[in-house]
């Protein structure tokens, strides 16, 4: 009888030792192991958490003009920043109170991979000072041996001339023989890749507004912007695309003032590309400088 209940012991002990006990393990994380999603924040220091949701669930769009797949192939389709999020991400939430986002995902390390995509995007943005001189000239203001050329053809958009130097360089002469005016003056600050816009005056003294698309900062130290121009009692709105490099400027034919002044109006667009440092001008008003004639 002891031997027989010296077996039994051994037999059980046997089978605990090698059966792990369910209430002493942690579960692994996971659906496929049963386990909960998991739930975290990951805070954003540069890009805005609504900017950084759209380009993280933007679908592939069908490329333009792509030829019929043949059956069993995939779709041609141009690149999208949604197929870089790992598949176990379930849900991606941004909080603009705090800039942050707040993800759900099957496991912590499909969390900690979108971190990694995340970090790729969220990095300091330039910002560009966008300095836009208005001028009122009695006569043609543009002349061959002060400007560089004209605009390249290939880009039909891109109108103006290119200055020699700073603007102020160029209307020095101009001043001097009281033959020109600077109504206006604006200053606007933009960020890579967003957009700015200033509009002031009314229906009396007339609109002048600027508006900025499309900036587009480049390794070589230059922007690229749509910009719309008005200026008062000039009937058209004036479009174009300025590249230019940080501190040079582009000078643009805006039209004839509508009034009595017989004037002809110009914009000088000059493009100051910011660095991190740099005290940013925040925009906020747009002077009106004294008539000079």
């Amino acid at each position: 009888m002891p031997r027989q209940l010296t077996l039994v012991i051994f037999c059980l002990f046997t089978c605990c030792a090698l059966v792990p006990c369910a209430w002493g393990d942690p579960a692994p994380a996971g659906d496929a192991a049963g386990g909960k999603p998991v739930v975290r924040r990951i805070d954003l220091h540069y890009i805005s958490a609504k900017e950084l949701v759209q380009m993280l669930t933007a679908k592939l769009k069908a490329t333009e003009n792509a030829h019929p797949d043949p059956p069993g192939q995939p779709s041609e389709k141009s690149g999208s920043l949604a197929e870089l999020v790992p598949s176990g991400v379930e849900s991606i939430i941004g909080v603009t109170e705090l800039n942050s986002l707040v993800v759900r995902a099957k496991s912590e390390d499909d969390i900690n991979q979108l971190q990694l995509l995340i970090n790729l995007l969220d990095q300091p943005r330039a910002s560009v000072l966008v300095d836009v001189l208005f001028i009122k000239s009695t006569i043609p203001l543009i002349e061959p041996e002060q400007i560089t050329a004209q605009a390249p053809d290939a880009n039909p958009k891109r109108k103006g001339w290119y200055l020699h130097g700073s603007p102020a360089q160029f209307l020095a002469e101009y001043i001097k023989q009281n033959k020109m005016a600077i109504p206006n003056v604006a200053r606007l600050t933009v960020q890579n890749g967003c957009t700015g816009a200033f509009t002031t005056g009314g229906k009396e003294s007339g609109i002048t507004a600027i508006e900025v698309n499309k900036l587009t900062v480049y390794q070589d130290n230059t922007a690229e912007m749509d910009v719309a121009l008005r200026m008062p009692f000039v009937e058209n709105v004036t479009t174009l695309t300025v590249r230019a490099k940080s501190g040079e400027a582009c000078i643009v034919k805006i039209g004839e003032q509508g009034t009595a002044e017989k004037a002809t109006c110009y914009a000088i667009i000059t493009p100051t590309i910011l660095k991190q440092n740099d005290t940013i001008y925040d925009g906020s008003g747009m002077k009106t400088l004294p008539p000079l004639f």
